[in-house]
């Protein structure tokens, strides 16, 4: 018997989840019953979780129970199922990928368009543009990104990820979700350039904080908002953090951006 579909909180091999005690599942296949299972897991190529062979038929919401988990740190984990004749199979793995779990963690500042707002005045997509060198090849690239309103973003003028309509509806006062990307295959020695378009976004109540699109009677947010993106590359000898986003590209439909004093949630 063999532990099949892996999964942390429902999800396959995710990148950037905030629970600090993930649970684990997996369904069984061969044998009749699973009778007892162990998990392994290990961090930076170190054991840190090993349950032992625990007598039990239990399959899903699995705690994790190892040492206090990290921002960012990448978990592997392995399963070796046994079955109704107290046989062992083969081990299976899977991984899991933390994201940014402290709000220091977000060393970027939130930057905006530089036009004065109007109420009731639809503007063009505002679209941002960072470029950076590399002196050394990368081994690993997460970007972390977020907005007040809809964005975009491509690295070398390929797309980030392929998820639409980021980063998802919330109230803006209260709470926005962010998206981890791994970005490893896009960025390379030398030259890169990250372009982010920022449009209209989900309804709320603020329209001096936030771009987006108001109520079905037709009022209109007047302030676009994001926050930066964080890009951050380790290579095998230094980390490097590259430095925040916070200029406009030079393109006809793109304006200056300016920091805002101040986000109005918590991360």
């Amino acid at each position: 018997m063999r532990a099949r579909r892996l999964r942390t909180d429902y999800l396959d091999r995710p990148l950037g989840i905030d629970l600090r005690r993930p649970r684990l599942s997996w369904v069984c296949d061969g044998g009749l019953r699973q009778t007892a299972y162990r998990i392994v897991a290990e961090r930076d190529g170190r054991q840190i979780w090993d349950t032992g062979k625990v007598e039990s038929p239990r399959t899903t919401h699995i705690e994790y129970g190892g040492p206090a988990l990290r921002s960012r740190d990448r978990v592997t984990w392995s399963v070796t199922l046994w079955d109704e004749t107290d046989t062992p199979g083969d081990q299976e793995s899977s991984w899991f990928e933390m994201g940014l779990l402290e709000p220091s963690d977000w060393a970027a500042t939130w930057i905006t368009a530089d036009r004065k707002p109007a109420k009731h005045r639809r503007y063009p997509v505002d679209c941002f543009r960072r470029t950076f060198t590399l002196s050394r090849p990368v081994v690993s690239a997460r970007l972390y990104l977020t907005a007040c309103g809809l964005y975009e973003a491509r690295l070398g003028g390929e797309n980030v990820g392929d998820a639409v309509l980021t980063p998802g509806a919330t109230d803006y006062r209260h709470r926005l979700q962010y998206q981890s990307y791994d970005v490893t295959s896009l960025v390379r020695e030398g030259q890169n350039t990250l372009d982010i378009d920022l449009a209209d976004g989900w309804r709320d109540r603020d329209p001096e904080q936030h771009r987006g699109r108001g109520t079905a009677a037709g009022r209109h947010q007047a302030r676009g908002q994001r926050r930066t993106p964080r890009l951050h590359c380790l290579t095998p000898l230094t980390k490097l953090v590259l430095t925040p986003l916070s200029k406009a590209a030079a393109r006809p439909e793109t304006r200056g951006a300016r920091p805002l004093d101040r986000p109005n949630f918590k991360c």
